[in-house]
């Protein structure tokens, strides 16, 4: 496991990822690290569950050093959609 280093604590980061999406921004964050990873994911799942955007499309950037739990081929995302389950959500990529 990647803890890599926190620029924000999560309850910050949680804040700027609500206040970006009730304001009606696409958020792109950067994780590297399995723990900025988890971070990133529990703060974009908190703003949709208070303010759910059923069409806004938030990333991670720099999605790096990940455990498997969190890796998925780069060619099944490229070549078709792929649904997974990342620490008990359901994530869907789109080509």
């Amino acid at each position: 496991m990647n803890g890599g280093v926190l620029v924000h604590e999560p309850e910050a980061l949680r804040d700027y990822i609500v206040g970006a999406h009730r304001a009606g921004w696409t958020v792109a964050t950067h994780a590297i690290g399995d723990r900025a990873i988890t971070h990133a994911l529990d703060a974009i799942e908190h703003a949709q569950s208070i303010a759910p955007r059923p069409d806004v499309r938030h990333r991670i950037e720099h999605f790096a050093l990940s455990d498997d739990l969190y890796s998925i081929p780069a060619e099944a995302i490229a070549d078709q959609e792929v649904t997974t389950t990342v620490v008990g959500r359901e994530v869907v990529f789109e080509r």
